[in-house]
């Protein structure tokens, strides 16, 4: 999540729909006033806060989000699951290479963590674990009223010319988006992984994103 005041906008940054590299490009742009909180914050404002939690920030501090540009990425659901995957198995290899004496503590739970979900599993059994532990994007997006309150859903299939619209109707200029956070998932494809099973899961848990959008498993 990130607030300008400047600009008047918020970003509801869900897991693994670029947002390391909107948080970086932004920031680093200098036209944001507010980051969101770690993850793991009790904060209202944290980094993947969800569209609700950002209403009471904002209440809980005075201000209107009804006075602000509401921005938010979505992603096929297949391939945001999958990205979880590889991202969860690299950041296990990187812990057990030996490195974490470089780690702060944080990073340190989060590998030893990666290594007990990779530890004598199959990749379905991975995955369920994975998928039963992350709300679906429409979480993300609904307000306590069921509403979906924003002024662009972008796709992160087409992210650069979505950023690029972003900035136009925020007043944002020349600012190109950076790429961040890069996963090893060009080593995998999906089909090596997703058994129909997990397929099937997806498809059920994800409908709305999926028939709101297009999306498919291939």
């Amino acid at each position: 999540m990130l607030i300008s005041h400047k600009h008047k906008f918020v970003t509801i940054d869900m897991p693994k729909t670029g947002t390391r590299s909107l948080r970086t490009t932004l920031d680093g742009a200098g036209v944001v006033d507010v980051l969101g909180e770690p993850y793991n914050s009790n904060s209202a404002l944290k980094q993947h806060a969800t569209i609700q939690d950002c209403i009471e920030g904002f209440r809980e501090r005075g201000w209107d989000i009804d006075e602000y540009y509401k921005y938010t990425v979505v992603r096929n659901p297949w391939d945001r699951y999958f990205s979880f995957y590889t991202y969860y198995k690299m950041k296990a290899e990187e812990f057990l290479s030996g490195g974490s004496e470089e780690l702060n503590d944080l990073q340190i739970k989060q590998g030893k963590l990666a290594v007990e979900l990779f530890d004598n599993k199959t990749n379905t059994q991975i995955l369920r674990h994975l998928i039963y532990g992350q709300p679906e994007q429409l979480f993300y997006l609904q307000d306590n009223k069921h509403n979906i309150p924003f002024n662009r859903i972008a796709l992160f299939e087409n992210l650069s010319k979505e950023f690029e619209s972003f900035c136009k109707d925020v007043n944002i200029h020349h600012v190109e988006l950076g790429h961040e956070n890069k996963s090893n998932e060009g080593r995998l494809d999906k089909g090596d992984v997703f058994a129909q099973e997990i397929v099937d899961m997806i498809a059920e848990k994800e409908k709305w994103v999926i028939d709101e959008f297009g999306y498919n498993y291939i």
